[in-house]
């Protein structure tokens, strides 16, 4: 039992011994375990604190990192704020540079416009206008047209229907006293100063609503001249020291023309400080126009006499290469006015029958040389100024026209044959037979009843019958141009000349003052035969002709 109990004591002992010996070895493994946890949460913390250390020193890097970029930023933003200073700097200073530019640039133009004014003011066109501008007009009045003056304004697009009066003086022109002189003498002549209007039946004559202005000749002369119910139907030109005077045949016929051009150098020389005392073919520009210078005469001396009707017989016409549009060459020839009456003489002729025969004459001529075939007769038109015949004092129309045929032979048997054509066509029954014939058709109730735009077509289908076909070429002779004695002192020669025409291809015109003798050619075709003719023909005759032309240039230039 004791054993027993020995050997119980020696179990418990040795199971005390086993459970102290597992504690101890369970204390030693919890003691490892605890120093294996108390490392790793040394090592935790350790690491713990190296992360903690890293992201302090991470934080402090990514701050300076921040830091440093915030520097760089704040440095960006102070760079592009300077830049953008600059810029700005700049942008201000280029607009103000651009403000001055400007602001110089409108005062220099202001400056310019400033001297232009100036010399506006000053130039003589300017000055022409100012002076225009005062010109008074005439009375609201209207006029019918003359009997002749009724045809050409439905010719105005097919041949100008102008003619040219012109004085070539001792002196220069000057255009401000011109000026002051139309204005001093357009209230004198209200028939040709007046605009050509168109009403429902006729064309008539009415107060123009624009001055008329003078004009520096640049061109040739008789271009074309503006018709409109604004516009007078005259044109004053100068150049150097000649003045001119372009009339539309609607206006008055050279005779009138020539009354108003001395009454407008009267006017000129008076403003000039000259003396002018003799009033020959020169109404005062002062005088109030008289009722007869009005007047249409074809209406006055009609009657209802039957006479025989003027022939029709178609002509032939001179041919040639045209010129370029609106070109004229023309042939001036100036003689000694006693030369060519002595010449006329020795033939027993007046000067206008002797300058017929030369032209007939020339005419053949120029058809031989471009072998014409035509086998029509030459004609040419010669005009008859009736106021000699009728003893009446008109600044209208108041003309009529007779034709001269060629009839062959030599120079003296032509001359003969022209004399007798000449007493046969100026008898006063075929003035008087021509005038009926005129009046008649104006009088014709169809006609008068067709409205305008119809008429147009009618007379211009007569005159391509009756004028165009019936005529080769126009001379027209107005004789001694018969002004004022004082004029002689200041004036060198007076010219008359045609404007282009559309129809005939040659115009001679003539006209003598002051013991010289202007005849002048125009043409618009490119063969200048004829004048060469004409010239050999005076000539031949014994006069010294002296020759200005333009044919070079005519054939180069237009208006």
């Amino acid at each position: 039992m004791e054993e027993n109990k020995e050997l119980k004591k020696i179990n418990k002992a040795e199971k005390r011994k086993q459970l102290k010996a597992k504690k101890e070895e369970k204390a030693r493994l919890k003691e490892i375990e605890n120093a294996k946890k108390l490392a790793a949460a040394t090592l935790a913390k350790t690491e713990k604190m190296e992360r903690k250390n890293d992201k302090k020193s991470n934080k402090s890097d990514k701050k300076s990192v921040k830091a440093a970029k915030r520097k760089e930023i704040k440095e960006k933003k102070q760079e592009n704020k300077a830049r953008k200073q600059e810029k700005a700097a700049l942008r201000m200073q280029k607009a103000e540079n651009r403000r001055r530019e400007k602001y110089e640039r409108r005062q220099k133009k202001l400056q310019e416009k400033r001297e232009k004014n100036e010399e506006k003011i000053q130039s003589v066109p300017y000055r022409i206008r100012q002076i225009a501008k005062k010109q008074p007009t005439h009375k609201e009045q209207w006029f019918k047209l003359d009997n002749a003056a009724l045809i050409y304004p439905a010719l105005a697009r097919d041949s100008n229907a102008q003619f040219r009066l012109a004085a070539i003086f001792n002196e220069e022109i000057d255009p401000i006293i011109l000026q002051e002189a139309v204005n001093d003498v357009v209230l004198r002549y209200p028939t040709i100063t007046s605009s050509l209007k168109a009403g429902l039946f006729w064309w008539y004559l009415d107060a123009p609503t624009t001055p008329l202005v003078i004009e520096e000749q640049d061109s040739f002369p008789c271009k074309p001249l503006k018709l409109d119910h604004r516009r007078s139907m005259v044109r004053v030109t100068y150049f150097y020291k000649e003045i001119a005077m372009e009339f539309f045949h609607s206006a008055t016929d050279g005779s009138g023309g020539m009354r108003f051009f001395n009454s407008l150098i009267l006017a000129y020389l008076t403003r000039k400080g000259y003396v002018i005392a003799d009033r020959t073919n020169c109404p005062h520009y002062k005088d109030k126009p008289r009722f007869e210078e009005l007047q249409d005469c074809f209406q006055i001396v009609k009657n209802k006499e039957k006479l025989p009707p003027p022939e029709r017989v178609k002509a032939m016409h001179m041919k040639g290469k045209p010129l370029p549009q609106n070109g004229m060459i023309y042939y001036k020839l100036t003689c000694e006015s006693d030369a060519l009456k002595d010449a006329a003489k020795s033939y027993g002729a007046s000067v206008t029958q002797f300058l017929t025969a030369a032209v007939l004459q020339s005419i053949y001529l120029q058809k031989i040389d471009t072998q014409n075939r035509d086998k029509k007769p030459i004609r040419i038109s010669v005009p008859i100024n009736l106021r000699k015949v009728y003893n009446v004092d008109t600044l209208r129309n108041f003309s009529s026209y007779f034709y001269v045929e060629y009839t062959g032979g030599n120079f003296a048997e032509l001359m003969e044959s022209v004399k007798k054509q000449f007493a046969e066509k100026t008898t006063h029954e075929y003035v008087q037979s021509n005038i009926n014939y005129n009046t008649k058709s104006q009088s014709s109730p169809i006609l008068r009843a067709t409205p305008l735009f119809l008429k147009y077509m009618v007379l211009k289908a007569v005159y391509h019958n009756l004028g165009y076909r019936q005529n080769s070429a126009s001379l027209s002779n107005v004789g001694v141009m018969s002004a004022p004695k004082e004029f002689a002192e200041h004036i060198v020669r007076y010219e008359f000349s045609f404007g282009r025409t559309f129809c005939e291809p040659i115009g001679i015109t003539v006209g003598s003052f002051n013991g010289l003798t202007t005849i002048i050619c125009n043409s618009v075709i490119e063969d200048t035969q004829f004048e060469r003719h004409l010239v050999k023909c005076l000539v031949d005759n014994g006069l010294n002709v002296v020759i200005e032309s333009n044919e070079g240039e005519a054939k180069n230039e237009t208006l």
